[in-house]
């Protein structure tokens, strides 16, 4: 790579001639960590479209980019470093093809410990790679796992910049339209006191709420429906809306496809929106409804939004169902008044193909609400076996008290 020049007393004075000698290359020292972020960077190489971060407001330049960033992730998913230094980062839609060396390093060091939980204060970019990895559920063992991970993270990390507040609120809902959580979106923000960022969710919470105002028959304004009664008429109401999913299902019958529909203007959806994020998960198709004013619907793997309509066959449905509980939870809790509901309150339709199926909806709720009822009002008999013991002991000794007491008794003169 280099020349040597050496001068002597040539002809010209101030000319010398090139001298080409051998010269030995030194291996370069190994650095493993160096050669891993370049086997990482080489992901980006195998995809045609260019890996391009001065274009992130381009949304098919973005898509492209988070294809590459969720494999990248992937890879060095398991990776842990510490690195003594602290160099800063800040970019859009950060991901780690525009990170230089002791970026990197610096990130994967912060991961490190944060996956500890300890959180510490660092770039605000760096905390929004860590955001898009757990809405990728990488380093998370399944999507509640990630949940659980976002939820600490943000808690511990807005005390140091409160800025990451709007995006995770808003993220935390299409975590859950996007993941199929067990618990429902309005139970999580209950349990976790964030009703104030989800206003519409406290006048409809995609259950009880919402069945009642769109049911024909608003079991909230009857006479029955107190402050002491309406826990026991929301969870019953529960119990009844699963039942019936679950004979729905062993019937081949979608229940919300046959309540549920949307208005005419649809509207597709993206989920988390503003991140860099790749749609990794083959979606089932479903619907999910969060409140009277918000559907999402998944066809064929593609998320389309609108609000939420019930046909007037459904409203009808639904009315029956609550009036029905209602009429045998009064019944079996001796409630001073009766109430009579009957089938013709559901469509002529309706119940035609209910019945064609094997459902006969009278018997299911009644059944329904009988299971909850004896569930939820059994006595739970707890032993306690010390007692038990001592209660045995003590009647032994008082048997053989009598005993010994009637061995020494006198027999009674017959006169």
């Amino acid at each position: 790579m280099f020349y040597e020049i050496e001068y002597d007393s040539g002809p010209v004075p101030g000319v010398g001639k090139f001298v080409l000698k051998p010269q030995k290359i030194e291996e370069p020292e190994t650095n493993e960590i160096r050669e891993l972020f370049g086997r990482m960077r080489d992901i980006a190489r195998t995809h045609r479209r260019t890996y391009d971060y001065t274009r992130f407001f381009d949304n098919r330049v973005r898509l492209g980019n988070a294809v590459v960033f969720y494999e990248q992730g992937r890879f060095m998913e398991d990776f842990t470093d510490d690195f003594a230094g602290n160099t800063p980062f800040s970019q859009y839609f950060p991901y780690y093809q525009m990170m230089g060396y002791e970026q990197l390093r610096t990130y994967f060091t912060w991961r490190t410990e944060v996956r500890k939980k300890n959180v510490a204060d660092t770039s605000l970019s760096y905390a929004f790679l860590y955001i898009y990895e757990l809405l990728s559920n990488i380093g998370a063992s399944d999507p509640q796992d990630g949940l659980d991970k976002l939820m600490f993270f943000w808690k511990q990390f807005k005390a140091y910049n409160s800025s990451i507040d709007t995006y995770v609120i808003k993220w935390l809902k299409d975590y859950h339209i996007y993941y199929e959580l067990p618990k429902q979106f309005s139970e999580f923000v209950e349990q976790n006191d964030l009703t104030e960022f989800y206003p519409s969710l406290t006048q409809t919470d995609g259950s009880f709420e919402l069945f009642c105002s769109i049911s024909k028959y608003d079991i909230r304004k009857s006479n029955f429906c107190t402050n002491e009664t309406a826990p026991m008429i929301s969870d019953c109401f529960s119990a009844v809306l699963e039942k019936i999913k679950q004979d729905f299902e062993v019937a081949g019958m979608n229940f919300s496809g046959a309540l549920f529909c949307p208005t005419r203007k649809i509207v597709g959806w993206t989920p988390f929106r503003g991140a860099l994020f790749h749609p990794w998960v083959k979606q089932t198709d479903r619907q999910v409804v969060l409140s009277e004013n918000e559907i999402y619907l998944c066809k064929d793997n593609n998320w389309t939004t609108s609000s939420v309509l019930t046909t007037e066959k459904g409203r009808l449905f639904i009315g029956y169902v609550m009036k029905k509980m209602e009429s045998v939870l009064r019944e079996i809790t001796k409630y001073k008044f009766k109430l009579t509901a009957n089938t013709s309150m559901i469509n002529a339709d309706t119940i035609r193909i209910l019945e064609k199926a094997g459902l006969f909806i009278e018997q299911i709720v009644t059944t329904a609400v009988l299971e909850y009822h004896r569930e939820a009002t059994k006595t739970v008999v707890t032993v306690d076996h010390a007692s038990l013991a001592r209660i045995r002991h003590e009647a032994q000794r008082t048997q053989e008290s009598l005993i010994v007491g009637s061995a020494y008794m006198p027999f009674a003169d017959p006169q």
